[in-house]
């Protein structure tokens, strides 16, 4: 009788709380009583299937003290479906935190037919990071904000409201979990210690986001393991924290582009739909608004200042989905319509928060340059746009910092493709533009109306796209165009009632 996935987790469970041996305390090499790996059907949410193997691997917790204490991390693996594969390539997940193991058989998850065209040439292993959905532990905290609807709120007051929830869910975890353990660095050993339990000696990479920040750790810290790396939507090392006015310029690329297509082109404001925006901040600075609405069945009033409008500026923005959602959010208060608005803020001041303490601990650990800090305080755009606000909580969680040796550029001559979106509004293509500096066998791809899921975009839209990708991880030298246009989203142009 096969093995079920609930007595494997039962079984694990108990190994994970024997101590370690004293050898795998001293050394990342693990032995097969730390991994247990076994076979799963994934179904699809479009009812189709796929056989792969589901694993976890016991890890020390923090390698630089000399305790016994472990976690796991969670991974999945798809076997090649040809006999002469190129070497196996590792997902790297975003956030940190984020799950494509959790989120690959689920409608809008990780595109299981990307893994499934890797899995024609190649292994395919899906790797969550330590602390994420997974692993073992998994810690997380729920919170709830309960700020006032009667009165204008700031950025301060809602971060003193979030900083009671997360005091709170830090000293919960802290009495049973060496938080200092969740940084990059302590995750990128994790995934070489991943490669060697499972007997390969060269993995290539796939990263997006945090998954590139984490690649490039990877590369850094273990070059002679990683043959080749494809990433997309870059954050460097010293690219935890944004520079506004980069994410600003990315919106107003993609201002233009709305702007100008057709179905809008006789609707733009008077100075753009972005000094729309500034000018109704202001506005409602000088003169707050209340709004009334009904929330859950019961009726509700809101006094919408300038932050609350300040929060939605990205919202919608840069959309390939719905390219149109921002545009009629700014001409819905235009004309005098803040039920939008006023719901989102409703949510801000009276949601639920979900906390995850490894996502702080790794973001805070990787921490900012003082070069990167002065940038962003000089910024002419911080006022107008809010990206930083969750740094405001470091101080909370006392993340040991990982040093700017850490947040130093990576130079390497590891062949690597790097894909950026000029919509991107998470991580701005100045980011990639650094990064590619120190890699001589590296190419930067600019992709004109790419947002962050820019390869997911160029699978779908460039059509060669999976031929220069499999030559490429097959060590094959591959050119790429520096930059490669985007058909532009499908505008409709404004709501009928506008």
């Amino acid at each position: 009788m096969p093995t079920t996935r609930l007595q494997t987790l039962l079984v694990f469970t108990l190994v994970l709380l024997s101590p370690f041996s004293a050898d795998a305390s001293k050394t990342l090499n693990t032995n097969q009583d730390d991994l247990m790996i076994y076979q799963e059907q994934f179904d699809m949410h479009d009812g189709s299937t796929m056989m792969g193997e589901r694993g976890l691997l016991r890890v020390k917790a923090n390698r630089t003290k000399t305790d016994n204490n472990s976690l796991t991390i969670g991974f999945i693996r798809f076997k090649a479906k040809t006999s002469n594969p190129a070497k196996p390539m590792f997902l790297l997940a975003g956030g940190p935190g984020a799950s494509w193991t959790g989120s690959l058989a689920q409608k809008g998850g990780y595109d299981y037919h990307e893994v499934a065209f890797y899995q024609t040439f190649a292994d395919v292993i899906i790797v969550d990071q330590r602390g994420s959905r997974s692993a073992l532990p998994s810690p997380k905290c729920y919170g709830y904000k309960d700020l006032p609807l009667n009165k204008v709120i700031s950025a301060v007051d809602l971060m003193a409201e979030d900083a009671k929830a997360m005091r709170k869910c830090k000293d919960t975890w802290q009495q049973s979990l060496d938080l200092s353990a969740f940084n990059s660095v302590e995750n990128a050993d994790d995934i070489n210690a991943l490669r060697q339990s499972l007997g390969y000696d060269q993995i290539n990479l796939v990263g997006g986001s945090y998954g590139s920040h984490l690649a490039l750790t990877l590369m850094r810290r273990h070059p002679e393991t990683i043959g080749r790396a494809m990433l997309r939507g870059l954050e460097g090392p010293d690219h935890s924290y944004s520079v506004a006015s980069e994410i600003l310029d990315s919106i107003k690329r993609f201002e233009q582009a709305l702007s100008l297509s057709p179905v809008w082109q006789q609707h733009v404001p008077e100075g753009g739909f972005l000094n729309a925006f500034k000018n109704i901040m202001d506005k409602l600075e000088r003169n707050p608004l209340q709004v009334d609405l009904v929330i859950d069945q019961q009726p509700v009033s809101i006094t919408l200042g300038r932050y609350d409008i300040q929060n939605m500026l990205s919202n919608g923005a840069n959309s390939r989905s719905n390219p149109d959602l921002w545009a009629n959010m700014i001409l819905e208060m235009i004309n005098g319509d803040y039920s939008q608005a006023a719901t989102q803020a409703y949510w801000n001041r009276k949601g639920r928060l979900t906390i995850r303490p490894m996502t702080w601990m790794m973001d805070c650990a990787s921490g900012a340059s003082d070069k990167r800090l002065k940038r962003i305080a000089s910024d002419p755009d911080a006022d107008i746009l809010e990206v930083n606000y969750y740094y405001n909580f470091c101080d909370i969680w006392q993340a040991p910092d990982l040093g700017d040796k850490f947040r130093s550029d990576v130079t390497s001559d590891i062949p690597v493709l790097m894909f950026h979106g000029l919509w991107d509004r998470s991580t701005p293509v100045e980011n990639a533009r650094n990064v590619i500096k120190g890699f001589k066998n590296g190419q930067l791809t600019e992709v004109e109306n790419g947002t962050h899921s820019v390869t997911r975009q160029l699978y779908a839209m460039w059509q060669p796209m999976r031929a220069k990708v499999k030559a490429f991880m097959y060590g094959n030298k591959v050119t790429i165009p520096a930059k490669i246009v985007l058909p532009l989203p499908d505008f409709k142009g404004p709501n009928k009632s506008e």
